[in-house]
């Protein structure tokens, strides 16, 4: 999956034209796009080592109202700036007391690399804590910050329909996403995406009894992007 990224990324460097579904390709002071992305197949993973030194995973489905959103918004000469926020937790089980998974938000300067703006790099503060609740007590999280760095490529296939992808990283933080975007009308697009994410070293107090966990979470998005 990787290797598809990298090869999509290549490709769009090259490119020429200008593609107007996706991420936002125009970054004129004041354009804006705002993204919301559904993500209904999420699938959360968990391996953590305990006080005792002891290791263990869980494993579970996402919530089917987890929703992740971001702004972008263009501020010339081929710079922009970007926040996002993802809050992805498992979904509850009725026999089990238990729940986990991982709150991050981000914020990200992106400068473009060629004149039609379809391969942009990235550089930002990603922020994560871990989420753990059992029998209505909740784990105390410390905040990990890490400096992550990126590539966004954007791929014309149709004057309507675009492949994008997204990778970046950082210590202890990995994270793609591929997409098709579908311009439905103007400035509003619909996108369908692949994203993974891990994000290692995430430090909690439970109990006074620290924990040490790697969180993954995976899957298929539907979502919808506004332009202005």
């Amino acid at each position: 999956m990787l290797k598809k990224v990298v090869i999509l990324l290549l490709a769009a460097e090259i490119m020429t034209g200008t593609a107007t579904a996706g991420p936002l390709t125009d970054y004129s002071s004041g354009n804006t796009a705002i993204d919301l992305t559904w993500k209904p197949s999420l699938q959360l993973s968990d391996q953590f080592i305990n006080f005792s030194n002891q290791s263990d995973t869980n494993q579970g489905d996402g919530e089917n109202s987890t929703f992740h959103w971001g702004i972008t918004t263009g501020f010339g000469k081929g710079w922009a700036i970007q926040y996002k926020q993802a809050n992805s937790t498992r979904e509850s089980i009725p026999d089990e007391n238990y729940n986990f998974g991982v709150k991050s938000q981000e914020v990200n300067v992106l400068y473009q690399l060629n004149t039609s703006g379809n391969l942009a790099v990235f550089a930002g503060y990603h922020q994560a804590k871990f989420v753990y609740t059992e029998n209505n007590h909740n784990a105390i999280p410390d905040t990990k910050n890490t400096l992550q760095l990126g590539l966004v490529g954007v791929y014309p296939m149709t004057a309507k329909t675009n492949l994008y992808g997204v990778v970046g990283a950082g210590k202890g933080l990995f994270n793609y996403e591929l997409g098709l975007s579908y311009e439905l009308a103007k400035n509003i697009d619909f996108n369908a995406n692949y994203q993974y994410k891990k994000v290692r070293d995430l430090q909690s107090n439970w109990e006074t009894n620290p924990f040490t966990d790697d969180v993954t979470t995976k899957g298929f998005g539907y979502g919808i992007t506004y332009k202005f």
